[in-house]
């Protein structure tokens, strides 16, 4: 449950690289200390044993009662923050009589996770273009950028230059390809966040204003949990099988 934590909440600085494997609970008691519960979320609670009728109550548990046995899934954050912590004594393996949960990773763009968030239903850990400073040598100095699926099935996916200024002149003019037009943006986009950070901003720009000179397309990785009422295949079938969703909605990687 504390890995589970540590490996959502480092999505967001993407300081996966720095998780040892005995880090993940002092990881998640700084979090309760400084009350940055939201990442709590992530951590799976199942509990089994009797007395736990107040989780029946509760809008972010699944409470059964089976044979005389209350069986609970619920998450971390709700021991925290209403001082059920001693009900871990009661954690368990899930069983049949526990409500699953699941959580997903996926590396997609900024415009979708937009899409993604408005379902807070679930609980969204996100890379932060606020405090991931991508001029540094860990995003190797670069913006990268996600392929939208219209520019994969061009043609013609070869500009004439990838001179910025010529480049820039052929949009002003109106003689850019689509390509050319996709790929000057992203080139614009790039240019002016790594100058706001050379221009000395460095924190002022990293932690208040950088974010808003990224492109939507930026890659970001998100850690969602689905909750049990709203399952994977549910969102699949809304979002992308039936065709009334974003097409370049990520295809997500299980992490639990």
């Amino acid at each position: 449950m504390y890995k589970q934590i540590e490996r959502a909440g480092r999505v967001c600085y993407k300081s996966e690289n720095n998780a040892t494997a005995d880090s993940a609970q002092p990881f998640v008691e700084r979090m309760m200390k400084s009350k940055h519960t939201a990442m709590l979320e992530h951590g799976t609670v199942y509990l089994k044993g009797e007395g736990l009728e107040k989780y029946k109550a509760n809008k972010f548990s699944h409470y059964k009662h089976v044979d005389g046995t209350d069986y609970v899934t619920t998450n971390l954050r709700v021991l925290e923050e209403n001082g059920w912590m001693d009900d871990l004594q009661l954690f368990c393996e899930p069983t049949a009589h526990h409500d699953l949960r699941i959580t997903v990773h996926f590396t997609t763009q900024i415009a979708i996770t937009r899409e993604f968030n408005r379902h807070r239903a679930n609980s969204m850990a996100e890379q932060s273009t606020r405090y991931c400073n991508y001029s540094k040598e860990k995003f190797s100095g670069e913006i990268s950028i996600n392929l939208p699926t219209w520019i994969s099935e061009l043609e013609d996916k070869v500009a004439s230059t990838t001179d910025f200024v010529a480049l820039s002149t052929k949009v002003a003019q109106g003689t850019a390809s689509e390509y050319e037009n996709w790929l000057f943006a992203n080139m614009a986009a790039e240019r002016t966040y790594m100058n706001l950070i050379a221009a000395g901003r460095k924190r002022s720009i990293t932690s208040r204003h950088q974010h808003r000179a990224c492109p939507h397309r930026l890659p970001l990785r998100l850690a969602s949990f689905l909750r049990p009422s709203c399952p994977w295949h549910h969102r699949c079938s809304t979002s992308r099988c039936q065709g009334v969703g974003n097409p370049t909605h990520a295809e997500p990687r299980t992490i639990v």
